[in-house]
């Protein structure tokens, strides 16, 4: 990035010369613009802190030009002040934003002076002399923005106002801009009036504070008055929706069923909160096609940062389907912005993966997975909070997903290649027989592949490193190779475990207990670090419980009792059975380990 943009310097520099500043001076307004087109995916936590040199340069620049955009140079400043922030330069930021603020009085406001405004708050929330001046500063003259109830909401969004003390200061900002909206009175609440637009904005935001703080007949008398008003807001119309949807999830579930008169079961009681689970998120499927009219960035994020956090629960093979539309909805709404929530567009773009695959539409599965290897959700060397051993990536800890992807795209590779002939490599035929023995409706076969796998997993010996003579490498380039080479080893290594997982699992479902067991072995056989190989140590849990589930088919086989310390059979022939001393040993020892894979999965 640095790089990048050392060449658009050098294009400034040679503009920026006395002899040329008159005939050159729209260089450095294009220059911003593409400036912009290289840093913009970098704005975001982590990173923003490496581009205060290149902000910094630019908006001098462009206050010197003193150009007719004047928006154009306030973004600038905007940005800088919140890569100050992340780079820790708090009063150098403070500076630059009392700069855009005063830059504002002079000239007018900007297009985005609300969120200045919001801004101001926010970063200053720990200095009260400040907010002061913010708040002063909406009592003086007009307030065709609502500034004045924005302060309040804004400080309750920030966390300065207390818990203790939202419940009444909403009800005093929502009291001034409608009294039904806070009405017991169930005659004044229905009643409709002419409120402004922008305060009808505002009001619609009390509501996402009140549900956001479990203030239910706030919310509700919220959606009320915008429902009713004369004059709609559309940005008022697309947050009531919002709330309209978490209410559907916060509001307490009927104890009596309507239509029988008698009290809900727990089933029943479920069911009822995942048919409001899902209509919650058609209502907010809806809202994002609004979005599309609406044009807000910001409300845009956070109706995809509810989609996701409301199919959290359905996120499982039953259910996954009616999280598949809305997280369509979200990701496009991501991109068509081009929003920097990259986390959030992967686990997106991911699940829907899940999805395509579980309908066998393998071409948009690998389409999606594409995404989320070009999405740039990478963070810096420095926020690992691991300590990085020899045997580590550091890619893999900076992108995190990357791994499962990877594989996941991996396996659909192998599925998919009609034409490509046989797998290059073991590892890749072993991946491919248990991706075909998920697939295939033949028991007979499956068993085949499992077999076939297992053969192939147990009998695999690492490849080890030689140099290619051909290639006529130096010292550093070899060991450069040899490091990458390594490194490969291991993620198949770990590779490896993932795939005898599997096995265990489909063996496991078949039946086949011998299978099974071999295959969880396997996959339990080695130690892995549970703060750097998570997914690892989640298969080991996985295929130790399966090991114990063995245990119990292994005992049942021979008809022993599994609760009792003495060897008790599941027949009344206890007093005509004889056991061996081998026997007796055998049994006690699966019994023992049965308990001791219980343990470890847990």
């Amino acid at each position: 990035m640095n790089h990048a943009f050392s060449f658009i310097r050098r294009a400034i520099e040679i503009a920026s010369k006395p002899e040329n500043k008159a005939k050159y001076q729209f260089v450095v307004y294009n220059a911003s613009i593409k400036t912009w087109h290289i840093i913009r995916g970098c704005m975001r936590p982590g990173w923003s802190k490496q581009l205060v040199e290149i902000l910094e340069k630019v908006s001098n620049l462009l206050e010197e030009v003193d150009d007719f955009d004047f928006n154009w140079r306030c973004r600038y400043l905007n940005c800088l002040v919140k890569a100050m922030f992340d780079a820790e330069k708090k009063p150098e930021a403070l500076k630059v934003l009392d700069k855009l603020v005063d830059l504002t009085r002079k000239k007018g406001n900007c297009n985005f002076q609300e969120v200045l405004f919001r801004s101001r708050i926010h970063l200053n929330k720990d200095t009260p002399a400040a907010l002061a001046t913010v708040k002063k500063d909406t009592e003086t003259g007009d307030d065709p923005l609502g500034l004045k109830h924005l302060f309040v909401i804004q400080q309750i969004k920030s966390g300065i106002v207390p818990d203790a003390q939202v419940e009444k200061e909403l009800q005093t900002v929502m009291a001034a801009i409608a009294p039904q909206s806070v009405s017991t009175d169930d005659a004044a609440a229905l009643g409709a009036s002419k409120i402004p637009a922008i305060l009808l904005d505002r009001l619609a935001e009390c509501g996402r504070m009140a549900i956001q703080h479990g203030l239910i007949r706030f919310a509700e008398g919220a959606c009320s008055v915008v429902s009713r008003a004369s004059q709609g807001s559309f940005r008022a119309q697309v947050w009531t929706e919002y709330t309209k949807a978490e209410l559907l999830l916060r509001k307490p579930s009927t104890d009596v069923d309507p239509k029988t008169g008698m009290k809900l079961n727990t089933l029943q009681r479920q069911v009822e909160d995942f048919e409001r689970r899902v209509e919650a998120l058609k209502l907010m499927d809806r809202a994002m096609i609004a979005n599309k009219r609406l044009a807000d960035a910001d409300i845009t994020i956070e109706g995809c940062y509810l989609i996701w956090n409301m199919s959290l629960p359905l996120l499982k093979s039953s259910t996954r389907m009616h999280t598949y539309k809305p997280f369509q909805s979200a990701a496009t709404a991501l991109e068509s912005i081009q929003a920097n929530e990259n986390q959030l567009r992967i686990n997106l773009c991911l699940e829907l993966a899940k999805y395509e695959i579980m309908q066998d539409f393998l071409s948009k599965a690998v389409q999606q997975l594409r995404k989320c290897l070009d999405i740039d959700y990478s963070i810096t060397l420095k926020a690992v909070q691991v300590q990085l051993e020899e045997d580590d990536d550091p890619a893999d800890f900076q992108r995190p997903q990357d791994k499962l992807i990877k594989f996941m795209l991996k396996k659909l590779d192998l599925r998919t290649n009609l034409y490509g002939g046989d797998p290059e490599t073991v590892q890749d035929q072993l991946v491919l027989d248990v991706e075909n023995a998920k697939t295939t409706r033949n028991q007979k076969m499956r068993e085949t592949l499992l077999d076939k796998a297992l053969k192939a997993l147990q009998e695999y010996e690492e490849p080890e490193y030689k140099p290619d003579p051909a290639k006529d490498l130096v010292e550093e380039e070899i060991q450069a190779e040899q490091k990458a080479f390594h490194l490969k080893i291991i993620r198949e290594r770990k590779e490896r475990v993932l795939v005898a997982n599997e096995m265990a699992k489909l063996a496991y479902e078949e039946q086949l207990i011998d299978l099974a067991f071999d295959s969880a072995t396997l996959a339990t056989q080695d130690e892995w670090d549970p703060i750097k190989d998570h997914d690892l140590i989640m298969a080991q849990s996985e295929s130790h419980a399966i090991l114990a589930k063995c245990y119990v088919e292994y005992l049942l086989e021979e008809e022993i009792e599994i609760g009792h310390k003495d060897l008790v059979t599941l027949e009344d022939d206890q007093d005509d059975r004889e056991f061996t001393n081998e026997d007796k040993t055998r049994f006690r020892d699966w019994k023992v380990k049965f308990t001791e894979h219980i343990i470890k999965a847990i």
